[in-house]
């Protein structure tokens, strides 16, 4: 589990887009973000801490070939420019994005 300090108008909007499910026989809520979001978080992780590189976009890319064409990929492109990576997520969208 990994703790974010959420200030950007982008990290504000994930945590509203956040989802309750029942957790542990619905004696508890937990609130989930999107996969869009997820990846956006990984993004994060990975220009933070160039070691988890590897791993970061190996979770992307399994999360982009479980949902690919269902994502919402202008959210997932918004994360990517956000850290100046317009070009992986122009890759990524095309490896995945299509419903082909």
């Amino acid at each position: 589990m990994d703790f974010i300090h959420a200030f950007r108008n982008i990290s504000l909007a994930m945590l509203a887009r956040a989802k309750s499910y029942s957790a542990f026989g619905g004696k508890h809520k937990v609130r989930v973000v999107d996969s869009e979001d997820v990846i956006g978080l990984k993004v994060q992780a990975m220009t933070n801490d160039p070691g988890r590189r590897t791993q970061e976009s190996n979770d992307i890319e399994r999360l982009a070939g479980l949902y690919g064409p269902k994502l919402d990929w202008e959210r997932i492109e918004d994360f990517y420019r956000l850290f100046g990576l317009e070009e992986e997520a122009m890759r990524l969208k095309e490896r995945f994005g299509n419903s082909e």
